[in-house]
């Protein structure tokens, strides 16, 4: 095996007599190569271990290949037990990295091509797709990579955030549940907020919501509400019991 001018062997044993074997070389570092320096399985040539010709010239020149590397971030942090993925439509180029522990990240071995698409994502969590603006939820609209004008493409950073809700009950003084209450919710450090009427057995869920912890929950003043106004400052997102016991105004 011929890696950057220097030689490695290398010897796979124990095989039957066959026509068909396909061989392929890859590593962390390098594209991945089939055997007559192919790049596609469909285009390798096979390797006949039943006829009198010795095997023993199979041989590969190994491609360090395009890279490409960055930063992800969770909540304005870095981030950690992230996996980062990289994929080329019109190639089928994949690479990735796993275990993301100070939230930078390094793919290397990739074929050279203009339409990557970079994905972020754990078991459980929806994914992320790099785009210039930080970050979408939807494939089609990430922002494609292209490692054909520069070779190792560096400063893609990918945004992520965790996305919780806020839950409870909302009752009067007899213990009563109350329907059709809305509640809001509203956080200055993320600049969202949402709202809901509570169900029939006075239960609200509000989801979606950004990881903060400096989330207001209240029952404002309205026209319809016969009772006193009430709120609950610097909730913790992912917060479920935070009930409200309400008084006749």
């Amino acid at each position: 095996m011929l890696e950057n001018g220097h030689t490695a062997t290398y010897v796979i044993s124990g095989l039957k007599k066959a026509a068909d074997f396909i061989v392929v070389a890859w590593g962390k570092n390098y594209q991945e190569q089939y055997y007559r320096h192919q790049t596609t399985e469909s285009n390798a040539t096979p390797v006949d271990t039943g006829d009198a010709i010795p095997d023993h010239e199979i041989d590969f020149d190994m491609n360090p290949g395009a890279s490409i590397s960055g930063n992800v971030y969770q909540d304005g942090n870095p981030a950690t037990d992230l996996f980062v993925e990289a994929f080329s439509e019109s190639t089928s180029s994949f690479g990735g990295h796993s275990d993301i522990s100070n939230g930078s990240f390094l793919i290397e071995g990739l074929d050279q091509a203009n339409d990557y698409i970079l994905k972020v994502y754990k078991t459980g969590m929806a994914p992320f797709y790099y785009h210039t603006s930080g970050n979408t939820r939807e494939e089609r609209l990430a922002t494609k990579v292209s490692t054909l004008e520069n070779k190792h493409v560096t400063g893609i950073n990918i945004h992520t955030f965790q996305l919780e809700s806020i839950s409870g009950t909302v009752r009067d003084e007899e213990g009563k549940a109350l329907s059709d209450i809305w509640v809001n919710v509203s956080s200055f450090l993320k600049k969202c907020g949402e709202g809901i009427y509570t169900a029939k057995d006075g239960t609200y869920l509000i989801g979606g919501l950004s990881k903060s912890d400096d989330y207001i929950v209240s029952i404002d003043e309205h026209a319809n509400l016969s009772y006193v106004p009430e709120e609950k400052t610097n909730v913790i997102s992912g917060s479920s019991g935070v009930n409200f016991i309400l008084r006749k105004a």
